[in-house]
């Protein structure tokens, strides 16, 4: 918490000393750059309800019945065939 306040003095006297027209280090600009980030990515949190449309869809889908899955069905057990044809001529070849 030492730490953060620490940022924002310093950040005031950052923007402080650009309202007066001095000259900055880095480490101001930096700092100054940092807070403004954390308080424009903290300003989209603020949104309001937004989303109230999609949590009534949601809570009506939720309290509709649910239905049930069927099982699966029973397959028949694979019986496994053995080619014979094996030592003939293949029907995709002429004839010799």
């Amino acid at each position: 918490m030492n730490r953060l306040f620490y940022r924002y003095r310093q950040t005031v006297r950052c923007a402080n000393s650009i309202l007066r027209g001095n000259d900055m280090s880095a480490a101001s600009l930096s700092g100054l750059l940092n807070i403004t980030l954390i308080v424009g990515l903290l300003s989209g949190c603020a949104g309001g309800d937004q989303f109230a449309d999609i949590r009534s869809f949601m809570a009506e889908v939720e309290n509709k019945p649910r239905g049930t899955i069927a099982p699966l069905p029973e397959f028949e057990a694979y019986q496994a065939f053995t080619y014979g044809a094996a030592n003939q001529r293949s029907p995709f070849e002429p004839p010799i």
